[in-house]
């Protein structure tokens, strides 16, 4: 493993740490005080920016459609309100702060979903979901965005760049 020390003018980090023995592009940065914080290193086209490793997405990458009560909220959240940070359309109505408690408020036994998007350890797009039984008034089952009566958005979260 070959470790690259960079010094940093930022009072905040004492130094910059490479691991390099994957490729992973996972940075620690140590602070003076000794504590770290782990980092992601993304490439934007020519840009390069570091996010929390935190905001990395725990699912394997592809489509996810999962029942609400069976995705651990809390562990997902990090990435979910990067997604929102960063959403082509907001929707303040899907971000993590309003549909959490939301869902624990007006689906208590979990019959509504959350289609995911994962792409490179990313969550890339998100969006409540349930087999609605009925189309224009004809009985139908389709899936369609969930929203109750004080939502006023069915947009989803999806990147910029991933519409």
């Amino acid at each position: 493993m070959t470790d690259i020390m960079i010094s940093m003018a930022l009072s905040v980090f004492q130094r910059l740490r490479l691991s390099a023995s994957n490729g992973s592009g996972e940075l620690s940065l140590v602070g003076a005080d000794g504590g770290s914080m782990q980092v992601r290193l993304l490439q934007d086209d020519a840009c390069v920016s570091v996010q929390p490793v935190a905001s990395v997405c725990h699912l394997p990458d592809g489509f996810h459609t999962l029942p609400w009560t069976a995705v651990n909220l809390a562990q997902l959240a990090p990435a979910w309100d990067h997604l929102a940070r960063h959403a082509a359309s907001p929707n303040s109505f899907f971000e993590s702060w309003y549909l959490t408690p939301s869902l624990e408020a007006f689906d208590p036994r979990g019959d509504v979903s959350l289609a995911m998007l994962v792409e490179g350890g990313e969550l890339r797009g998100s969006m409540p979901s349930w087999a609605d039984p009925n189309y224009q008034g004809r009985p139908l089952v389709h899936i369609a965005p969930w929203l109750h009566a004080n939502m006023f958005c069915g947009t989803p979260l999806v990147s910029k760049g991933w519409e």
